[in-house]
């Protein structure tokens, strides 16, 4: 990563996030200490009439806050100018000490901290946009595919859109909701690659208070009606997946984009007719996409959410065990 799309994250962010408008010009004009010049690329800018010292870390050994501590005092006796530091990623002990010790830095996409402006800028900051109480379900989405497939590991936004049903933009929003629980973190560059920072299990654990069922509305459809093949969900997957006896109406999901057709053509209809009827979930996202085209069942986790809300024991040990079991 060149020195000059490092300082351009910086002056997207700002202006992207917050409408500060920057411009970084090269630090020229004092000669620094060899150890000084080569650990760091600098850059100043203009912020609110404030003059500051861009320090971009150079190679890959990140100093620790301490040493950056004395870093800042030497910088700033030698260029008058208030530094602050450019990091790929931080943290939470190493942003805890950087604030604590009152040094300015910058993530980009993720955090801008500026206390001689008596400012905190984070992106997520909960006074600014608040920690989402529940994911939305492209962000939800996105953590159960990392939990049943891996396939969000190291994918930017736009790969992200390309592989399932949400636009860029939503993705975006999705990955904005996921910084703002730390579930992820973001990579160098504009493109800024996704990595999750817990294991499956410490995943799981992380996302689950703010995960909700994927059922948006529940329909129903003749036994005799031709559906294109949909998975087992509800109780029709889970007895498939446990000891537990299916309901004598079985259930299926569908998505709520491939339902809607159905219920403007008279196929779906909101009260069972019989009791042979089937019963539709529409799910907020296909359910296909995480379990697989030729699945005959929901993926485990979608159903554990599914279901959480049964008051049953029997089913509440059973969806318990299927996730113990994947994760």
């Amino acid at each position: 990563m060149t020195q000059s799309l490092v300082v351009g994250d910086v002056e997207d962010y700002l202006l992207q996030t917050f409408g500060l408008k920057i411009k970084t010009k090269p630090f020229t004009g004092i000669n620094l200490p060899f150890y000084l010049s080569t650990l760091f690329s600098l850059s100043t800018v203009e912020i609110k009439d404030n003059k500051l010292l861009l320090c971009v870390i150079m190679g890959e050994d990140r100093p620790s806050p301490g040493q950056l501590k004395k870093y800042a005092v030497e910088l700033r006796d030698r260029t008058g100018l208030e530094p602050t530091f450019v990091l790929p990623g931080i943290s939470s002990w190493d942003r805890a000490r950087l604030i604590e010790g009152r040094l300015a830095f910058v993530v980009p996409g993720r955090q801008f901290y500026l206390p001689t402006l008596l400012i905190d800028l984070r992106e997520h900051f909960d006074r600014e946009r608040g920690r989402p109480d529940r994911l939305s379900y492209p962000a939800q989405f996105l953590v159960l595919l990392q939990l049943l497939q891996g396939r969000a590991e190291g994918k930017t936004v736009r790969e992200l859109s390309r592989e399932v049903a949400f636009s860029a933009t939503t993705m975006s929003r999705a990955v904005r909701e996921l910084l703002a629980l730390d579930l992820v973190k973001t990579g160098e560059g504009k493109a800024r690659p996704l990595h999750f920072v817990l294991d499956k299990r410490g995943l799981w654990t992380a996302a689950l208070t703010h995960l909700q069922s994927p059922i948006k509305s529940i329909w129903f459809a003749s036994a005799s009606s031709r559906l294109q093949s949909l998975p087992y969900a509800g109780m029709s997957a889970l007895s498939r997946l446990s000891m537990l006896n299916e309901d004598e109406r079985r259930s299926y999901a569908i998505s709520h984009v491939a339902a809607k057709p159905l219920i403007g053509n008279g196929t779906l209809h909101a009260q069972p007719m019989e009791e042979t009827d089937l019963l539709l979930e529409v799910w907020a996202y296909d359910p296909h996409a995480l379990s697989g085209e030729n699945s005959s069942i929901v993926d485990p986790l979608s159903l554990y959410l599914s279901l959480a809300g049964e008051n049953d024991e029997r089913v509440r040990k059973a969806i318990e065990s299927l996730v113990k079991e994947l994760l």
